[in-house]
Parts: structure tokens; sequence; C-alpha cells
């Protein structure tokens, strides 16, 4: 490999996965609409909360497995591949098997407490969905490390709206809440099984296990099962917290604002196929570059969430009550919040791959999340019975931010020569002077047509801004002249 190839295919390559993301989000324009005219608010909100549930699951399922498994594979060569990954395949299958039984074992007989009861009669979809989530998470680390984009884009195309199109299939078909999940769990596991059987195919060796290449997977691994559910607690137990206080009506409400704000993550979801060996690479040439190349993800990443927060803050109410109805207009103006939370849950995620990096060691990240999560766990006691679902939306930025601080600090003792904590007062500056605009402009969008003007209106002032502040530059626009030619 050339020695800035990995540099030099960074941008087309996020933008592959930026783009394959954006194609992956349109599922939800096709899937909401008909999911919030055709079920009644609380199987919405049943659907939200069943979701939520797969994802505290799913990291207790993993064990890690997956972050282990890709910081060790890619360390290997010829024939020693096959037989780590069928070690670690097998491993996950059985963990994902047993455990998934048991815990909806433990809920149906309501040994989790009252809050999980409204999920017993959708347990078994649940059970599918978090089988083939955890699978397919394990299965796809190979084709990522061999950077076959082709397959990931594939395999997530057929899972994704594949699973669309069956669910709005069942829901249309009288199912409800239990078919709009059987559908995405049944495209799982068919995503799952194609993974598994491309990375069993490419890799090289016998068809044994290797017990001391899935010992040294789980070492790396296990210290990610903490921080993976702190995370889960940041990003998903609000929704039972409003379930137990609000019902699952509200939930619906709830969970819509962040399903239209989950665009917020695509470029970090994107950046996640191609950040990390890039990371390794530039720091194999020196710290200085690295830190510079850290220093610029985040501040361009940190420009598209104030951005992100501008558009949602002018076209939220209005584009929400046109695209899910009148009944679900406040999940539009709780979307800036949301849209708020999400941009710093992806400048801390970003901050993840410095030590991901250097010292292979996430436990500062997981130190940071478990702080973070005690203050949300917290804070959702205390707003959520009187607030509702504002409470806990506020309850979330303030922990995800809290996240952050405390990831930069450990990150910045980790690489000194960071200086992107420097920008912050401009970065503020901007973040003020961008949402006041915003809020001037959101009267005025009283339609689909005006909020999306509008919203793009504020766009191009977010970008003046940025040029103004010198937060962008023309090293920034030049760096992406090579992708279009």
């Amino acid at each position: 490999m050339a020695e800035s190839r990995l540099h030099e295919s960074l941008a087309p390559r996020a933008l592959f996965g930026f783009g394959l993301q954006l194609v992956l989000r349109l599922r939800g324009l096709v899937l909401i609409p008909i999911v919030v005219r055709a079920l009644p608010p609380s199987e919405v909100g049943l659907l939200n909360l069943g979701n939520s549930f797969v994802g505290w699951l799913t990291p207790l399922l993993l064990l890690g497995i997956n972050t282990g498994f890709a910081l060790r594979v890619v360390h290997l060569t010829g024939p020693a591949v096959r037989p780590a990954v069928l070690s670690v395949l097998s491993f996950s299958t059985s963990v994902s098997l047993g455990g998934t039984i048991l815990i909806l074992a433990a809920v149906d007989h309501g040994l989790l407490g009252a809050a999980f009861a409204p999920l017993i009669p959708v347990l078994i979809p649940l059970g599918l969905l978090a089988i083939g989530t955890t699978t397919r998470e394990v299965a796809s680390v190979f084709p990522q490390v061999r950077q076959d984009l082709r397959f990931i884009g594939q395999n997530s195309i057929l899972m994704d709206f594949g699973g669309v199109l069956l669910a709005i299939a069942l829901v249309l078909g009288g199912f409800g809440a239990y078919g709009a999940i059987l559908g995405p769990a049944v495209l799982s596991l068919a995503g799952a099984t194609l993974a598994a059987s491309y990375s069993l195919r490419h890799a090289e060796g016998p068809w044994s296990v290797d017990r001391a290449f899935l010992a040294h997977a789980l070492r790396a691994a296990l210290p990610v099962v903490p921080w993976a559910l702190a995370l889960w607690t940041l990003q998903s137990s609000d929704y039972f917290f409003v379930s137990y206080f609000r019902g699952t009506a509200a939930v619906a409400i709830y969970g819509l604002a962040y399903n239209l704000a989950s665009p917020t993550l695509m470029a970090m979801a994107a950046m996640n196929l191609t950040y990390l060996p890039t990371c390794v690479e530039i720091l194999g040439r020196g710290r200085l570059e690295f830190a510079k190349f850290i220093d610029n993800s985040t501040r361009l990443f940190a420009l598209g969430g104030i951005a992100a927060v501008a558009f949602a803050v002018v076209a939220g109410p209005g584009m929400t009550t046109w695209f899910a109805g009148p009944g679900y207009a406040e999940s539009g103006r709780l979307l800036p919040v949301v849209v708020s939370a999400y941009a710093l849950l992806s400048l801390a995620q970003l901050q993840q791959f410095v030590p991901s990096a250097m010292t292979q060691d996430l436990s500062g990240a997981a130190r940071a999340y478990a702080w973070a999560a005690g203050l949300n766990i917290m804070a959702n006691f205390v707003l959520v019975p009187r607030y509702g679902y504002w409470g806990a939306a506020w309850a979330t930025l303030g922990s995800y931010g809290l996240a952050l601080l405390l990831l930069v600090r450990d990150v910045r003792a980790l690489l000194p020569e960071m200086a992107w904590p420097k920008m912050i007062g401009r970065l503020t500056i901007l973040t003020i002077a961008s949402s006041g605009v915003a809020l001037l402009l959101r009267p005025l969008a009283t339609g689909p047509l005006a909020a999306v003007g509008l919203g793009l209106v504020s766009l191009i002032l977010v970008a003046a801004f940025s040029v103004a502040l010198r937060l962008i530059t023309r090293n920034d626009l030049a760096g992406w002249r090579p992708i279009w030619r």
C-alpha cells in the first residue's frame, strides 16, 4: 500500500459511506408516514419502545466481541484468518441465542419490572431482531476490515429496504406493531447469514477454531460492554421513562423526533466504515499530523452539527406536521433539542477514534459514558414525571454534553498536540448566531415547501458565518476537489 493511499482515499470512501447512509435513511421516509397513519399512537410507541429494548439487548449479547474482533483480525494474514473468523462467529451466535432466550423469559415473567411489561405482546419478533442484529454486527466486521464497500452497501440495502417493505406489508395486513418489528427481524437474519457466508468464503485457512484468538478478542472486547450499555442508557433508556410515566402514546411523539433527527448521525455512521484504518495509517506518520487530522475532522463535524440544528429550528415543525400529520406536531418542536443532542454525540464518538488508534484502550470512553449515563438516569427520574418527553430530551442533551467534555479531557491528555478545543469560542458564537437567525425565520416556514426553502437558507447562512469566523477555509474546499475529478 502506498504511504498516502489510504489517507487520500478517505474522502471518496467516506462519501460512499455517507451516500449509503443517506439511501438507508430514506427507508424512514417510506415507513414512518405509513406506520403513523396505519397504527394508533400507542402501537407506534410500542414499536419505538421495542427498538429501544433491542438497542439495550444487543450490547449484552455482543459482549463487545465485534470491537475486539475488528481490533485483532486486522493484524492477521493468510491461513490464520478463517479459524479466527469461525471462532468469533460460533461464539457470538451461541451467546446471542442463549442470552436472548434467557432475557425474554425474564421479561415475560415480570422479572425486569413494570417498565418492560408493554413489550410482552411482541417478544418473539423482538428476540429475532436482537439475534439478527447481533449476528449481523459480528459477521459484518470482516467485510469492513477488507473495505469491501460494494458488499457492505448491497447487504445493507437488502436488510434495510427489504425489512421496510416486509414491515409495510405486515402492517397493512393487520399485524400492527408485531409485523412492523418482524419485517426487519427477518431481513436482519438474512443479512447476517449473507455476511457470515461472505466472511468464511473470503477468509483463508483451515475450517477450525482458534481459541487463543477468541480469548485475545474477548480481552479487548469486554471493556466495551459497560461502555456500550452506558451509551444505550444515554440513547434509549429515556424511552422507558417516558413510557412508564406518560404511556406508549407519548413514546410515539418522542420517538418520531428521534427518527427524524437520526440523519444527524449519518456522517458518523459513514466514517465508521473507513475512519479507524485511516487514523492508524496517519498516526504512523507522526503525532502532529494525526492531531491535525483529528482537529480538522472535529471542526467539520461541529460545523455540520450546527448547520443541522439551524435547519431543524427552521424546518422541523412545518416538515413534521406535513410528514406525520398534525397529531405529531410536538415532535417537530422537539426536533432542534434532539438534533443538538445527536450532534454532541457525534462529536463524542469522533473523539473515541484517538484512543482506538493510539492505545486500543477504550476504558476512558467507557468511564465518560458511564458518568453521562448516571446523569441521564437521575435527570430522567426528576424531569420526566413533571415535563414528560421534553424533560427526557433536555436530560439527554445535557448527558451527551457531559460525555463530550469528559472524552475531550481524556483525549487531550493522550494527544496534547490536538488544538481544536481552542475553536470552541468561535463555534459557540456560530451556534448562537445561526440559531438566532433560524428562530427569526421559523414563523415564515408555514408549509413544507417554505420550511425546506427557509431551512436551506439557514444552511447558507451557517456557511457564510463559518467563513466569516474563519471556521471554513480555502484549504477545506481544495481538499474536496480531487473527489470530483
